[in-house]
């Protein structure tokens, strides 16, 4: 790929970007800005170009750690700081875009919420969201941090939850550490459980929602719900 200053002039990443708006940079481009300047052995644009191959794409490189950038030769502590810094922004942006609206209405909102801080957990953690009759959010709380491979929370603690916030409407979310977001059979008697149980006394259960690393699973959308309502 060569060194950046070796290449013309407008096929530069930064001056590609003020000429043709930085919506015109590819991944690479754009990573190798945030770098700033690599070495004699080592551009920007190959520091970046290697960063994207080893993590198979952005989605990855979008939750690495600082440790994972300073591994990369011709990538100082500087640079490596940088890129962290941005993609922490990314997902704090990610999450208060969420946080901004009134109700939760869909996996998709669910998802761009939580995916950021529980995608990568080592730990499974149960997550209950409270709305109230017209579907505002009035309580969002960790239930439960559990093992490596399961987790589990009281049903009591729940119907607890949902009764002093006066709730009507809640979401539960669940991270599947690494790639297996379809539900194991606890899952599943858990959430038929928990469905029956709450609707016995006035509360519904809108969405279960299984994080992981390369999506999500709802057991709505997968029409598990409607057949336990």
């Amino acid at each position: 790929m060569g060194q950046i200053r070796d290449l013309p002039p407008l096929e530069r990443p930064r001056e590609k970007a003020i000429r043709y708006g930085i919506e015109s940079l590819s991944n690479v481009e754009l990573l190798a800005i945030i770098i700033g300047s690599g070495t004699k052995k080592n551009s920007a644009l190959e520091i970046a170009s290697k960063i994207l191959s080893d993590k198979n794409g952005l989605i990855n490189i979008f939750h690495c750690p600082y440790q994972d950038f300073i591994a990369y030769q011709g990538l100082n502590k500087a640079s490596a700081i940088k890129l962290s810094a941005t993609f922490e922004l990314g997902k704090r942006y990610q999450i208060g875009k969420a946080e901004s609206q009134d109700a939760i209405g869909d996996e998709k909102t669910i998802y761009l919420k939580y995916a950021p801080t529980l995608a990568r957990e080592v730990q499974e953690k149960i997550v209950i969201i409270v709305l109230n009759r017209q579907k505002k959010i009035v309580y969002e709380h960790i239930l439960s941090i559990g093992s490596e491979n399961n987790v589990s929370c009281s049903m009591r603690d729940i119907l607890r939850i949902l009764v002093l916030n006066k709730g009507t409407y809640f979401y539960l979310i669940h991270n599947h550490p690494g790639n297996i977001i379809e539900p194991s059979e606890a899952d599943i008697a858990f959430t038929s459980s928990i469905i029956a149980e709450a609707k016995r006394i006035g509360f519904s259960l809108l969405d279960h929602l299984i994080i992981g690393e390369k999506g999500a699973y709802s057991f709505k959308t997968n029409a598990f719900l409607s057949e336990n309502k």
